[in-house]
């Protein structure tokens, strides 16, 4: 009997890293349960999207190095078919899952595509995506741009969108039956939690998720240790927005994620910016799913910015290069007392004091 198959297609935001990390880390479990995670690759978007892309050979491998040969895209994707192939024939659970949230960006044909190439191993097949509401979206995505390298000003002057109506490229293909739209917020998750969410929207109980090991993936950061993103950034400009930043340590976002504060919110401008184009995508979401699951109101006052403070840089690029002094690990910082380099008067710097003192104990 062929499988019912799930396509998982994000949207970002919405803890899809951890929903793959978990299924692929636990495949063998999975299929004691009468599912399947597709082997291929942990993230279905590194092998799925260029497959199904109509310039797989356009996507960078890695922003530092460029783009691949049409040739060498080529030869990688005639092994990522010949893999999936492999795999489908393999499967002999009832339910198989792929997940990629860049599967929601692929064109019309690409997605046609990859439902063809999957239809002859399927019984049926249904796409699942999750939704969050818009502000908590906007300054998630924002504060994951700032992490890959974007300077604060250009997100601000451009800053990323929900674009819920891109789930209708789902529905044109599979049709509004075959698409499963779930919100991403506790409240409305099965048992207040995304995996028990998750496996009840693929046909399993969602108390099975209670002997799931949690998997925490792109925690966020406080206000304040976004702010000394924003500072490194701007020390440091890099050419290769959308990749980390080789000037900065990915070490020091352990420590600028233990720093406990207010959440992250954009300035209010970024939210009256996007108001008409994000509640033009609420108007059709809330049709769509014929009930009022989100509006869209930015707030009336505004979250502190960053600005050309030095010593607050100077704070930031000590943290980044105690990050890189292999010499001394967090632990034995926070243990040693050892001095932060630089001193500043403002919130942030007593911020980080103060979670330093708590954490002499660690």
């Amino acid at each position: 009997m062929r499988p019912m198959i799930y396509i998982h297609a994000g949207m970002h935001k919405t803890g899809t890293t951890s929903i793959q990390t978990a299924l692929f880390r636990n495949r063998r479990w999975l299929q004691r349960h009468g599912a399947n995670y597709l082997s291929i690759s942990e993230n279905h978007s590194t092998t799925l999207y260029p497959l199904f892309s109509a310039e797989p050979h356009r996507l960078p491998v890695n922003a530092r190095k460029g783009f691949d040969t049409e040739e060498k895209a080529a030869r990688r994707n005639a092994a990522i078919r010949k893999a999936l192939t492999r795999a489908l024939a393999a499967n002999t659970s009832p339910r198989l899952v792929i997940s990629g949230e860049e599967l929601l960006s692929l064109p019309p044909r690409g997605l046609f595509d990859l439902k063809q190439a999957l239809a002859p191993h399927a019984g049926d097949l249904r796409a699942i995506v999750y939704v969050r509401e818009p502000i908590g979206y906007v300054s998630s995505a924002f504060q994951e741009m700032l992490r890959n390298g974007f300077a604060w000003d250009a997100l601000v002057a451009n800053p990323p969108a929900p674009q819920y109506r891109r789930i209708q490229k789902l529905i044109d293909v599979f049709g509004r039956d075959h698409v499963d739209i779930r919100v991403y917020d506790r409240a409305r998750l099965r048992e207040g939690d995304l995996m028990a969410d998750f496996l009840s929207a693929i046909g399993l109980d969602p108390r099975l998720a209670r002997e799931l090991t949690p998997v925490r993936i792109n925690r966020s950061l406080c206000h304040e240790a976004v702010l000394l993103v924003a500072a490194l950034n701007r020390r440091y400009p890099t050419p290769y927005a959308g990749a980390l930043n080789p000037a900065i340590d990915y070490e020091v976002f352990k420590i600028l994620g233990a720093i406990e504060g207010r959440p992250f919110r954009c300035p209010a401008a970024v939210y009256r910016r996007l108001q008409p184009a994000v509640a033009d995508d609420v108007a059709w979401l809330n049709e769509t799913m014929g009930e009022a699951v989100f509006s869209y109101e930015p707030p009336a006052d505004d979250a502190p910015a960053p600005d050309d403070d030095e010593t607050v840089t100077s704070l930031a690029v000590a943290l980044n290069e105690l990050a890189k002094d292999s010499k001394w690990s967090l632990r034995r910082l926070l243990r040693g007392g050892r001095a932060l380099p630089g001193s500043c008067d403002d919130t942030v710097t007593q911020m980080l004091a103060d979670w330093i003192a708590r954490r002499r104990t660690v």
